[in-house]
């Protein structure tokens, strides 16, 4: 098995043939260098094109052997190498090997994943924060912050990363982290008037949202990047569809998982246009990334309800001729609004998506009809993959007048939903709302406390 080499400072381990010298590389990127490897017999060689080009005037003296890693030091000359920063050149100017100075050899997909995990934004589930990886390691370990985790130690669990990575530290406290890469999608079709209203919402995701990351619209319009400002922090891609009715079109969200790479997000957010985003979505995206179900929220605001035993029970909006004809009882009280849908891509997920189409059409074979939200309300809450805990209170109601908070709700409110709003008012009302909001963003900027996070 060929093993790659690696340096205590976490950098991959490279050899200039032209002129013999071995550089340590923490882009890992390589250029036109070639990685340093080992055979079985612990013979130093290179690959140049399909041929391996063994290299005679440097050892590989074995300190240890451990899970499949080998912990050595390279010698030329009777001489020690010692990498002294993560990228340059690596001197062979040591008479004593110094214990720290070590190198490693792992396998290709430990060497990988070792690439990989620099690349990549983490949630730490303790912390609670978004972090990632120091982009060069010291005296063995990778770093976080001033956590330190050693690599020896830690090979075996960053060769089987995929979604969760759990590092220990040098004594006994492991810490865990979710890859967090997360996407907010939307549907648009017809008339440029709808998509204008779309641009209004992903301006204040981008601005007052914080959001950095893919955006995918479910659209009939493949020119609808001319409706984003080409500065946009984002990358917007196009998943093109047809729409020949209003249902297709509200039902067209639950058609994500025919995005083909729907499945390497971790945290995927569906809003309508008529959504604006008041406050960093990363507070919402980091809770949906580790909820194991559907998070929606609850339609529970005081000014807009009169709180009925069940409003699922009444409110045909929310599924009640479904829940009734099944004489089924969710035994809770309200619905959800399916303007805004939060998940984790998984199997589970993807059946209750594909469901509610499948029942759409069978409703639609029967002569009966009903829109999206009614059967998203029933076809979730009988799966029992409805959480109602996650996302609720970050989730406000909005009109020309006041926003209303949840019931319960949390310690700021993050998407306002707007739909109280007649339509053919949106787009003004979205246009002055984002101009305040872009003066919220330079005011709470300019003081060292956040003041304006939570508006009454």
């Amino acid at each position: 098995m060929e093993l790659f080499c690696v340096s205590h400072q976490g950098s991959a381990v490279l050899y200039d043939v032209e002129t013999g010298t071995i550089i340590s590389d923490a882009t890992f990127d390589g250029g036109a260098k070639y990685i340093l490897q080992c055979d079985n017999n612990n013979e130093p060689f290179v690959f140049k094109g399909k041929k391996r080009l063994y290299i005679d005037d440097i050892d590989v003296s074995v300190l240890q052997v451990d899970e499949g890693v080998k912990v050595v030091n390279l010698v030329r000359d009777a001489r020690f190498a010692s990498s002294t920063t993560s990228s340059g050149p690596i001197c062979f100017d040591r008479e004593e090997a110094r214990e720290w100075e070590t190198f490693l050899f792992i396998d290709a997909k430990s060497y990988a994943r070792l690439k990989d995990i620099r690349a990549t934004r983490f949630l730490s589930l303790d912390k609670k924060s978004i972090i990632t990886f120091d982009d060069k390691m010291r005296d063995g370990c990778i770093y976080v912050g001033s956590a330190a985790y050693p690599l020896l130690r830690n090979i075996t669990n960053i060769s089987n990363f995929s979604e969760r990575l759990i590092l220990e530290d040098a004594g006994f406290r492991v810490s865990v982290f979710e890859r967090y890469e997360p996407l907010v999608y939307y549907t648009c079709f017809g008339s440029d008037a709808r998509f204008e209203l779309f641009a209004e919402s992903v301006l204040s995701l981008v601005r007052a949202g914080q959001y950095v990351g893919d955006v995918l619209l479910v659209t009939d319009r493949p020119d609808a990047h001319k409706f984003l400002p080409e500065n946009f922090n984002i990358r917007l891609i196009l998943f093109l569809t047809s729409a020949s009715s209003m249902d297709d079109f509200y039902f067209s969200r639950y058609d994500v998982f025919q995005y083909h790479d729907i499945n390497k997000y971790t945290s995927v957010l569906y809003v309508d246009t008529d959504v604006l985003f008041f406050n960093d979505v990363n507070i919402v995206l980091k809770k949906i990334c580790i909820s194991k179900k559907i998070c929606v929220g609850s339609e529970e605001y005081n000014d807009l309800i009169v709180s009925p035993v069940s409003i699922l029970s009444i409110a045909n909006a929310q599924g009640a001729d479904l829940f009734r004809g099944d004489n089924f009882d969710c035994a809770y009280r309200y619905g959800f609004n399916s303007g805004i849908i939060g998940f984790r891509p998984t199997p589970d997920i993807k059946v209750a998506f594909d469901l509610v189409q499948h029942t759409r059409r069978k409703i639609y074979e029967l002569g009966l009809h009903e829109l999206d939200q009614p059967v998203a309300n029933y076809i979730f809450h009988k799966m029992e993959i409805v959480d109602y805990d996650t996302i609720s209170g970050y989730i406000a109601v909005g009109s020309e007048s006041v926003i209303s908070c949840h019931k319960r709700a949390a310690e700021m409110f993050v998407i306002v939903h707007f739909w109280r709003i007649p339509s053919d008012r949106r787009i003004a009302f979205a246009k002055k709302c984002n101009e305040f909001l872009e003066q919220k963003v330079v005011l709470e900027a300019s003081f060292p406390l956040t003041v304006f996070s939570h508006i009454q």
